[in-house]
């Protein structure tokens, strides 16, 4: 089976809502569930393709707790330790998911990271900051 460029192409965007929107609004969240969806889709057929998905999925799951949880974005580089600090459960899914061996343990982790940013980021204690 051949991929849709086209749909690739807009699932590998950055940004489905506008640049105006606040970056943890619900269809943000909404448009990481998608590509989640389609990462999933293309696994079978196109492993490559997926793992690419999910590596800018990581991103942007990441930005959405800094977003969700206002603490500044620190380098990328720093990220997983800054969240660790502030949310032990959710920085260490993402250690593991920047970790994953394969690209179905990637996709394991990034659903439970954009399930624990759907229901932990109103929760999370940042009083410590």
């Amino acid at each position: 089976m051949m991929v849709n460029e086209l749909a690739l192409a807009e699932a590998l965007s950055p940004h489905d809502a506008s640049e105006e929107e606040h970056p943890g609004s619900q269809a943000r969240t909404a448009a990481v569930a998608a590509r989640l969806r389609w990462a999933e889709r293309l696994l079978p057929d196109d492993p490559d393709a997926s793992a690419l998905l999910l590596d800018g999925l990581l991103r942007e799951i990441a930005w959405l707790w800094h977003a969700q949880v206002d603490v500044p974005l620190p380098a990328f580089d720093v990220q997983p330790a800054l969240i660790e600090r502030h949310d032990p459960l959710f920085g260490w899914r993402l250690r593991l998911a920047l970790r994953a061996p394969n690209v179905h343990a990637r996709l394991a982790h990034c659903a439970a990271l954009y399930e624990l940013l759907r229901t932990r980021a109103a929760t999370i204690d940042i009083s410590d900051a």
